[in-house]
């Protein structure tokens, strides 16, 4: 009677410890992904922001560019004026 109530005993701890380390191993892969997809998703933004500085950059520039043109233009508008 003893030794079939130990081997009972002994069969649910197995179980039950297969049960937990599968538990416990599925949790760990969750996690991983987790903070895989949290550091893929920070990386996103760092570029996105990258994407964005350097889109602003550009506009930037053209419209300093464009001020540049149309200041010029006025001056040689008002020094042809002035020489005639």
């Amino acid at each position: 009677m003893d030794k079939a109530i130990v081997w009972v005993i002994s069969v649910l701890a197995a179980l039950f410890l297969g049960y937990v380390s599968g538990y416990v191993r599925r949790k760990a892969e969750n996690r991983a992904m987790k903070e895989d997809i949290d550091a893929l998703t920070r990386s996103a933004e760092e570029i996105n922001a990258a994407i964005a500085d350097r889109s602003w950059d550009r506009q930037r520039h053209w419209e300093m560019k464009r001020d540049a043109i149309l200041a010029m233009q006025q001056s040689h508008g008002l020094a042809s004026e002035a020489l005639m």
